[in-house]
């Protein structure tokens, strides 16, 4: 009788294991169908419909963070990635993409305004003068709670609804991009992704082909089938913070 018990409850665990494995996929089946999608070379859901703002194709600029650095005297400055990642976001604004610019980047690589000054430089360069950023067209979110891409999305969905904005196009380096568009749309992003490379052919960044990289894409955007959101992702991060002090 004991045997069979013990039979009945393992078969049990069984069960709830493989559903757990399979049935949350099934559950989040547009996220689960939307990896398989990009794992195999297929578009994710392009944006559809009108900006709010008609007069252009978007209605804002977003740029995922990039971290940041420090220089010879412990001073925050913005990191080479996040640098490539304005750079193209400056070209987007110059061509006449959006009207607005949003840098997700919570915490201290927007200190004194890092970001939003090297964006109007930029874009002032590019178009030869012709072309002025207001700071008052971009938005920087400073707050310490925007960790990750997981928090960029919340963060640019919130932003979006509170003024109505129908339409974004992201910019992010190429072996970032997979996950910022899956997570985007998990998150009801109606978006576009447009990348560094596609901006500036002939730049490249080291970590399009780090192993160690592309592993952590692929396995953080394959996970989404399990937690489309990636919540679990966000908690990780956040007590990593916590015992190291970020």
């Amino acid at each position: 009788m004991k045997e069979r018990e013990n039979k009945a409850y393992k078969l049990i665990r069984f069960g709830l294991v493989v559903s757990l494995f399979v049935g949350l996929p099934v559950l989040n089946h547009e996220s689960t169908c939307r990896v398989f999608t990009a794992f195999f070379g297929g578009g994710i859901d392009p944006a559809t419909g009108e900006a709010a703002n008609s007069k252009y194709p978007y209605d804002v600029i977003a740029v995922p963070g990039a971290g940041y650095d420090k220089d010879e005297h412990g001073n925050y400055i913005l990191s080479a990635d996040e640098e490539g990642r304005l750079n193209s976001a400056a070209k987007l604004y110059v061509d006449g993409y959006a009207p607005f610019i949003i840098l997700l980047d919570g915490g201290a690589a927007q200190i004194n305004g890092a970001g939003t000054r090297y964006l109007q430089r930029t874009v002032e360069q590019m178009s030869d003068g012709k072309n002025k950023l207001p700071a008052s067209s971009v938005f920087t979110d400073d707050s310490q709670s925007d960790i990750n891409t997981a928090t960029n999305m919340q963060v640019l969905q919130t932003f979006m609804l509170e003024r109505g904005l129908k339409k974004a196009v992201l910019t992010t380096d190429k072996f970032h991009s997979i996950r910022v568009e899956l997570l985007a749309r998990n998150y009801n992003i109606n978006s576009d992704i447009v990348t560094v490379e596609d901006q500036f052919p002939g730049i490249t960044n080291k970590l399009d082909d780090d192993p160690i990289i592309i592993l952590k894409e692929e396995g953080e955007s394959g996970f989404t089938v399990y937690d489309p959101g990636a919540l679990a992702s966000i908690g990780a991060k956040s007590l990593y913070n916590e015992i190291t002090g970020k």
